[in-house]
């Protein structure tokens, strides 16, 4: 009954353990944005944005990065990969 009940509440997770910490990325992303809304040309908030993000991510990364380090029991392969998509392709361009 414990087993079928812990596999139920494991179900009832799985997809959805990403979440919270996309959610606090996009924040911070959004954040960095609206931040730069007030450049005058475009080129020049696209420079603030990338020099925001550029300031604050390596930080985040490394602060989430800490709870993916692999055990004997679970391997972070996944995990630390998606970490990795934010510094490159269309993530890294916000």
């Amino acid at each position: 009954m414990v087993a079928a009940a812990a596999m139920l509440y494991a179900w009832s997770k799985a997809g959805h353990e990403f979440d919270e910490v996309q959610a606090r990325i996009e924040n911070l992303r959004a954040r960095c944005h609206v931040a730069c809304q007030e450049a005058a040309k475009p080129s020049i908030a696209t420079q603030l944005y990338q020099i925001a993000w550029a300031k604050t991510w390596p930080d985040l990364k490394a602060k989430l990065a800490e709870g993916y380090v692999d055990t004997t029991f679970h391997n972070y392969l996944q995990e630390r990969l998606w970490l990795d998509s934010f510094d490159r392709g269309a993530f890294s361009e916000g």
